[in-house]
């Protein structure tokens, strides 16, 4: 027997299915602008939601017909020939293509190989894909890496609807051009917001004419070697003035990222890494980006050191509540490490400091006798100590 679909509006019966194939990590993956502490591994295939859509399309020719929609809209292209297949089928019930709901495309590398001079299968999708806005490209598993063969010219399709790209540089991949390369793929995508980028470079990878990408805002950096860096500092990134490092080999190797694009950061986060619990991060950033005005950390995992020159524009610090396992949330070290940050924006280096908000699960602290009084001397020049609503 059919679900009672004639007694709710379709109208209602969307909303419903839309809150239904939603998950935690669904404004993560697709995001095009930035928020504090919304990252997700860029290697995720896809939202964990689709597996509630490939339920709901098997209930009824009813539900298929209105879910199909939440179903293409995040891919996974590790198949990309049997895909097309689909998308083909789906062209005779519907002339305006499946492809035009695809939001999201995760293409591994394995899939744009080019072994043979045969057109991609990713490609030809891509072009059905008028309303892409998310491309991930990552890495392989170190297994397959020498199974795969680059060898003839790859193409890019224009991409011009493109907001956000998560890409890891594969060099043999890069070398064939089209959509294994990053400058290609950057060109042929002019109006990219959101930037994830990490890898190694070969020597040969550096261009003679840097990128230009007028509307990019965000740019997260993973791990990546120096001569990534040194390109990247390169760039014309006008209207960059949101940056995520997820981890660094060395602060050092920032110095020519921090001479180009220092002064236009106004929002910065730290990435979950232990190097900045062992590295003086917070006086590197300071010291970097002179106009600052939101610095974002995982507290637990971020060195508290001596501040003396502080900030003069910052006016808000974020601290996210990640524990590591050399301070078990509770602990003696736990409440020392908390007071020690805390402290340190207590000090009237930081005459602009308005803000410290709290991110993640704090109710331990929360509820501790202990916390009223780690955060009164903040209180006490004027700055608001908030729990975010995320």
């Amino acid at each position: 027997m059919s679900p009672p679909l004639s007694s709710l509006p379709t109208e209602i019966w969307l909303q419903i299915f839309r809150l239904a194939t939603i998950s935690p990590l669904t404004a993560r993956l697709r995001a095009t602008t930035y928020s504090p502490f919304e990252t997700a591994n860029v290697g995720i295939t896809y939202d964990e939601a689709t597996k509630v859509k490939f339920v709901l399309v098997l209930v009824c020719k009813q539900w298929r017909r209105l879910v199909t929609e939440f179903l293409y809209e995040d891919v996974c292209l590790r198949h990309p020939e049997a895909f097309q297949a689909a998308l083909e089928r789906g062209a005779g019930d519907d002339p305006e293509g499946y492809g035009r709901w695809v939001r999201r495309v995760y293409l591994p590398y394995s899939s744009s190989a080019t072994a043979t001079s045969h057109p991609l299968a990713a490609l030809r999708i891509l072009e059905q894909c008028p309303q892409l806005e998310i491309l991930v490209r990552i890495g392989l598993p170190r297994v397959e890496e020498p199974l795969l063969r680059f060898e003839f010219p790859a193409t890019c399709p224009s991409l011009a609807s493109l907001r956000r790209l998560d890409w890891w540089h594969h060099n043999e991949a890069s070398g064939t051009g089209g959509i294994n390369s990053l400058f290609d793929v950057l060109n042929a995508a002019p109006n990219i917001q959101y930037l994830t980028l990490g890898g190694d470079v070969w020597l040969g990878f550096l261009q003679t004419s840097p990128v230009s990408l007028p509307s990019l805002t965000t740019l997260r950096l993973l791990r990546m070697s120096v001569l990534f860096v040194r390109e990247i500092s390169r760039w014309s990134l006008p209207q960059l003035t949101h940056v995520i490092i997820d981890t660094v080999t060395t602060f050092d190797m920032l110095h020519m990222f921090w001479h180009t694009f220092g002064a236009r950061i106004q929002t910065l986060e730290l990435g979950i890494s232990l190097r900045y619990y062992i590295s003086d991060a917070l006086s590197f950033v300071l010291a970097g980006c002179p106009n600052l005005k939101e610095l974002n950390y995982h507290v637990h995992l971020t060195k508290a050191c001596r501040l003396p020159d502080g900030h003069p524009i910052l006016a808000t610090i974020g601290l996210h509540s990640h524990s590591n396992a050399f301070s078990p949330v509770g602990g003696t070290s736990y409440w020392e490490h908390l007071e020690a940050h805390l402290a340190l924006f207590s000090e009237p280096v930081f005459p602009a400091l308005k803000r410290v908000v709290l991110y993640g699960d704090w109710s331990a602290a929360l509820e501790d006798s202990r916390y009223p009084f780690l955060i009164q001397p903040l209180r006490d020049r004027g700055c608001m100590v908030e729990v975010s609503k995320n």
